[in-house]
């Protein structure tokens, strides 16, 4: 027996999803910029990706 799915409850469905997806995402932005105010990057404490690294791995790969 087939039901047919009417637009209405669908378009409810969704848009309470994009709410919810946008509450999450907002709340976790809100903390995010909180900890980056409170735990500055400095420029020393970044490291800089090796990319060499990679293509080392594929040629001792191939090497094998």
């Amino acid at each position: 027996m087939r039901r047919r799915v009417s637009i209405r409850p669908m378009w409810r469905h969704l848009v309470r999803g994009l709410i919810l997806i946008g509450a999450c995402v907002g709340g976790s932005a809100r903390c995010y910029v909180e900890w980056a105010g409170a735990n500055p990057a400095d420029a020393k404490d970044v490291e800089c990706w090796d990319w060499s690294v990679p293509h080392q791995w594929y040629d001792a790969a191939h090497r094998q």
